[in-house]
């Protein structure tokens, strides 16, 4: 919900003036030819031959998602991380483009603000590349929110005004930041992101969230082809949920996947895996593999989520050692999960948990894994995974509140992290959850 409030109040205020602004403004011109391709086929394999080199193993990154703003350089230096992901928010981005075009004098407090938000993202991931990291760099494009379906914009017809429109933008991130990035991921959960009427077969035999990614893709591609073609990666997706069958036999997920198994200029695909058990991150690379039998898989995003937020009304001290973590800690037996996270959230940074006491609700839950990053890193070998990226830093409380306000389909993603400010006391350090730090600093890293 936050996200969808969030575009929709940066970007439909301004988007019926900003349809007619000329888009050669942004150094971009469509190539409409091009994009009407109809699923050129591939010669099998010559993508991952040619082109940017990867080890036969799985390289571990950080991933910063959408607040590229907030990459951290010394938790990277701490941890020894070399990749990095993150991502551009698309629709409030094309309002920034036209507020540039604006002049600055004619331009309110939140306007300027909303200039100054994007500038600081923009410098912040060149300031990474200029450091010597690697970058994935998602676009996210929420047409949709799945919880506001009302609130959805529709996936443009081809050659349509605003699909030249999200094109242009697009290049113009590609010119930003793309350029010295070494993946562009051109979609980010569009099976989330999608209003339900777009991922159906329309009146012409094609599905409009199919049509738009792949249309995307070319676009991207001929970008990137005009700056040496073969120190990138382009890739689609990110799929998600892939486990669950409504996903496996949709048919925009088959679709979708066609589209990166057949065309020679994308390299694979991103999957997102935040799950419950191991067996859910097993079943989606299975599931991908038998659909790219031999192109790129990477994951940008992958999680235990799911697994806590099973037990987000019940109780912290449910089972032999979580009833020793509560008579240690003197945590009441109605302390629930949810109880449990939204008390520390809360609190100034002198009043969260200590290092000691969050370390061992980890340490004490019978619901998770050993150890979940060295048996995930064990599947993604399995299934040649070439990269994937973990949460390195916990949110705010701010940016939790929409969890905060206990919204029982939220998930507590402040669980999920490496470094935890959002739910530790940090004191002169940011804290460590050791049940994930001790794991990913010996991972490969490139």
């Amino acid at each position: 919900m936050k996200n969808i409030k969030i575009f929709l109040t940066l970007f439909l205020g301004s988007m019926s003036l900003f349809l007619f602004q000329n888009f050669t403004s942004f150094n971009t011109v469509i190539d409409k030819t091009q994009a009407q391709v109809v699923i050129p086929v591939a010669t099998s394999g010559t993508s991952l031959a040619s082109r940017l080199k990867f080890p036969n193993f799985p390289i571990i990154g950080a991933n910063f998602n959408k607040n590229p703003e907030s990459i951290k350089f010394a938790l990277l230096e701490r941890t020894g991380t070399k990749w990095i992901r993150t991502s551009i928010n698309m629709f409030p981005y094309m309002r920034y483009l036209h507020l540039l075009a604006k002049k600055q004098d004619k331009l309110s407090d939140s306007e300027k603000a909303t200039i100054a938000y994007f500038d600081e993202q923009l410098a912040s991931i060149k300031n990474a590349q200029n450091r010597g990291y690697k970058v994935v760099l998602t676009m996210r494009w929420y047409f949709s929110d799945i919880d506001n379906l009302d609130a959805s914009i529709r996936i443009p017809l081809p050659n349509d005004p605003r699909e030249n429109l999200y094109f242009a933008s697009a290049i113009n991130v590609i010119q930003q930041v793309g350029l010295k990035s070494q993946i562009i991921v051109v979609g980010n959960e569009p099976t989330l992101e999608t209003h339900p009427d777009d991922m159906k077969i329309n009146s012409s035999g094609q599905i409009p969230m199919v049509q738009f990614y792949h249309r995307l893709a070319i676009q991207v591609d001929k970008e990137l082809q005009k700056n040496g073609r073969n120190n990138y990666k382009l890739l689609v997706g990110s799929f998600n949920r892939l486990n669950w069958g409504e996903f496996q036999s949709h048919e925009a997920v088959k679709r979708l996947f066609m589209i990166a198994n057949n065309n020679s200029f994308i390299d694979g695909v991103d999957i997102h895996a935040h799950v419950a058990n191991m067996d859910a991150v097993r079943d989606q690379l299975k599931f991908a593999r038998k659909l790219l039998p031999n192109k790129m898989l990477i994951v940008t995003e992958f999680s235990l989520v799911r697994a806590f937020f099973r037990k987000l009304d019940v109780s912290v001290c449910q089972g032999v050692d979580e009833t020793d973590f509560c008579t240690k800690f003197d945590i009441s037996p109605l302390t629930t999960t949810r109880n449990f996270i939204n008390k520390t959230l809360t609190s100034i940074s002198e009043e969260k948990y200590t290092a000691s006491l969050w370390n061992q609700f980890f340490k004490s839950r019978s619901y998770l894994p050993d150890d979940f990053l060295k048996e995930a890193y064990e599947l993604f070998t399995i299934y040649g995974v070439t990269l994937a990226t973990y949460g390195l830093v916990n949110t705010t409380p701010e940016e939790s509140s929409d969890y905060v306000e206990e919204e029982v389909t939220s998930l507590p993603w402040d669980f999920n992290s490496i470094f935890v400010p959002a739910t530790v006391q940090t004191g002169q350090v940011i804290r460590m959850n050791k049940y994930f730090f001790d794991t990913y600093v010996q991972l490969p890293k490139e």
